[in-house]
């Protein structure tokens, strides 16, 4: 049985909402209930947990391609699924998780952790991508494999991990692995061998796909992956950010230009506030930490072809307030675990048409929502290619409204007091 949802909180039947309105009557063990109880501290379940658990959950277990937004409880969701498929009597790899990056792959393997404190017998949890004292439980045929492609393929080849009993493949942000020819490749082989592999479990093979939104190529794809299945396209154009929320756009004649405009808005700050500076390539990334770190402001920097150790060092010193601005490129939109209570997000770089006009405004969302507390968005562009984008963008999100101009540097630091008043 497959079947593909789009979360549409307002439009959910009430006799679904019901069949999950308390986690105790969703069909969840004790011990794990415990753990959402003295860890995660639910009440209940999220609209989307609502709508989809009790599918996910319940026999026959049915392969899902689900949209839902950022703050629905996709992850949570996805990693309940995960350790409910489980069971633990029985040492084998039940359930494997793939994710597109490092960074996702460890907080869900931390959500497992929490999840499982409580089981008996205890389910082993293995995350690939783990290093130092970041490692997790590493054994034999874990119960649960959490990692990227490359890594899990790795623990598979190296016959750490034994497929024959996988009765759960899941995937989070399953958009960004269905996207790109060579990694959407990767994934399906994947697939293909973990499907060929699992005809010895006695059970059918449960697929479940996560992500904020799946554009018509990649739903193709989920459609052939899946057996045909039926897809329509339900979803809406909204503004996901808070009322509270400022959002500008200020013109540059040049892309250098950028680097002043920069620093009148760091210079403004409130260095109570924190900032998250988005760009586009690598060398951005570099040529605005050596600007912040001239003006005497510590900075944190996130980028691609990073060392993991490097990686977890200028993360941690951000996450725990050690720096308060974050240059990053696209790496980080989707992290939003790492990104709490940021104030001020800078699109040095908007996200340009490249991406797909969806993918475009999916990471468009993930910028400026994957804060819990922003209060203002600048929208930085120069040339056509980036005008073009944010006139989508308006389009898209304002229904053709456009955003406040703000030009040059006094309307900046004007601004910037709009944002403390």
């Amino acid at each position: 049985m497959i079947s593909i949802h789009r979360d549409r909180s307002d439009n959910i039947q009430n006799d679904i909402l019901l069949t999950g309105r308390f986690w105790e009557t969703l069909p969840v063990p004790a011990d794990v209930l415990q753990s959402l109880d003295a860890v995660f501290k639910f009440q209940s379940p999220t609209p989307f947990q609502r709508w989809i658990l009790p599918s996910v959950l319940t026999t026959p277990h049915c392969s899902m391609v689900t949209e839902a937004d950022l703050g629905s409880g996709r992850t949570v969701c996805c990693v309940m699924a995960l350790i409910l498929s489980v069971l633990p009597a029985v040492q084998k790899t039940q359930a494997v998780c793939f994710t597109p990056t490092r960074e996702l792959a460890l907080h869900q393997t931390s959500i497992a952790q929490k999840l499982v404190l409580h089981t008996a017998p205890a389910i082993t949890v293995l995350c690939t991508e783990a290093s130092g004292d970041r490692s997790f439980a590493v054994r034999t045929n874990p119960h649960v494999v959490i990692g990227t492609n490359s890594k899990v393929n790795k623990w598979i080849n190296a016959s750490k991990v034994d497929l024959s009993n996988v009765t759960l493949l899941a995937y989070d942000e399953a958009d960004l692995m269905l996207q790109k020819h060579d990694v959407r490749l990767q994934t399906t082989t994947l697939m293909s061998s973990i499907k060929a592999a699992s005809c010895n479990s006695g059970s059918p093979l449960q697929v479940l796909m996560f992500g904020p939104f799946l554009d018509d190529p990649v739903r193709a794809v989920a459609q052939k992956l899946l057996h045909g299945c039926q897809v329509k396209k339900n979803y809406a154009s909204l503004s996901p950010w808070p009322a509270h929320m400022f959002q500008w756009k200020t013109e540059a004649k040049r892309q250098g230009d950028k680097h002043g405009l920069v620093q009148t808005i760091l210079q403004n700050c409130d260095w109570k506030q924190r900032c998250v500076i988005f760009v586009r390539a690598n060398e951005t990334v570099r040529q605005l930490q050596k600007l912040v770190v001239n003006l005497g402001m510590p900075c944190s920097i996130a980028r691609s072809g990073m060392r993991d150790s490097h990686w977890d060092n200028q993360t941690s010193q951000f996450c725990k307030g050690q720096t308060q601005i974050l240059i990053t490129t696209d790496i980080m939109a989707r992290n939003s675990h790492l990104m709490q209570k940021v104030n001020i997000i800078i699109n040095y770089n908007p996200p340009v048409g490249e991406l797909g006009e969806n993918g475009m405004f999916t990471t468009y969302v993930h910028r400026v929502c994957s804060s819990s507390c922003g209060r203002a968005v600048f929208n930085l562009w120069a040339g056509q290619a980036e005008k073009t984008s944010i006139t989508a963008i308006e389009e898209h999100f304002w229904r053709g409204q456009e955003l406040i101009t703000v030009k040059e540097h006094e309307e900046l630091r004007a601004a910037m007091q709009l944002v403390y008043r």
